[in-house]
């Protein structure tokens, strides 16, 4: 197969002159990627996903190793602009979409639901079974059990006001404080008279997560994009040719606190108390 190397006809050979097709399915300029960036930004009515897609797709070479072992998927060095600008469409589409506070909190309140309404809480493991599971199923079946909380949440879209959230690049002391806001707050609201299980509802703290780019230091490890300069032998790693995208290997991760909106000001007024305290 393309994918792994090797030839559908003969499992014994080799195929090294097509491994390099293998980045095209599964690395940082893979198909996938480039689809749904332009997809998602063009439904979603935002700009963010937007890159030179014809630009990019010009500006990819392909590289032999001196030991003639196997192609390997390169940039050509006028192409690193454009790499720039594809990374940059991910990392924003990251924040403002996929990270956006009220699409988590959404995202949330659907897998409660089918936490409920699923056979034991998981979808089924037989292939045919599991593609019964579509849209149109399982709104249907959300339906069905709307006196469920989780259901009744999801279908009347119950909102929560977002009080307290970190950066988008938080430190291990922004976890220490995040962490004594949602102890704090847990612990006022069980004082309030809530039972455990009713602060899990009205406290939710969420923890979006995710690198930017895993693009390797070395341009011929498998996560490297190699960048061909037309008069040097060896190619090079792009992060030694784009000072952008060196500067984003810091991974995204945010973590945010939402409070239903029967406690939102009194939350809100802990938060402010607690922050000043931290001053």
């Amino acid at each position: 197969m393309i994918y792994d190397g090797t030839d559908v006809l003969n499992e014994q050979y080799i195929s090294p002159d097509f491994q390099f097709l293998k980045s095209f399915m599964d690395g940082e300029l893979d198909c996938d990627k480039m689809d749904y960036l332009l997809r998602d930004s063009y439904y979603c009515g935002v700009q963010y996903g937007h890159y030179d897609l014809d630009r990019l797709v010009e500006s990819f070479t392909v590289y032999r190793s001196d030991d003639g072992s196997a192609l390997r998927l390169a940039i050509e060095r006028g192409g690193v602009h454009a790499v720039e600008e594809f990374v940059l469409a991910r990392y924003f589409m990251f924040l403002q979409v996929y990270f956006h506070k009220t699409r988590r909190l959404l995202d949330k309140r659907l897998t409660d639901c089918l936490g409920d309404i699923l056979p034991g809480g998981y979808f089924p493991t037989d292939v045919y079974e599991y593609l019964e599971w579509n849209d149109a199923k399982v709104m249907r079946e959300i339906d069905k059990s709307r006196t469920m909380r989780s259901a009744r949440a999801f279908l009347e879209r119950e909102t929560m006001s977002c009080i307290y959230a970190t950066n988008v690049h938080m430190n291990k002391e922004g976890g220490m404080v995040f962490g004594i806001m949602e102890n704090s707050l847990a612990a006022r609201l069980a004082e309030s008279g809530l039972s455990e299980e009713d602060v899990s509802l009205h406290l939710v703290s969420d923890r979006p997560r995710k690198p930017v780019h895993a693009i390797s230091e070395e341009a011929l490890d498998e996560r490297g994009i190699p960048v061909v300069v037309g008069h040097q032998k060896e190619p090079v790693s792009i992060l030694d040719e784009s000072l952008l995208l060196a500067s984003l290997k810091k991974e995204i991760h945010i973590q945010r606190l939402y409070v239903s909106n029967e406690y939102k000001v009194e939350a809100e007024r802990i938060v402010q108390e607690l922050l000043e305290k931290s001053l």
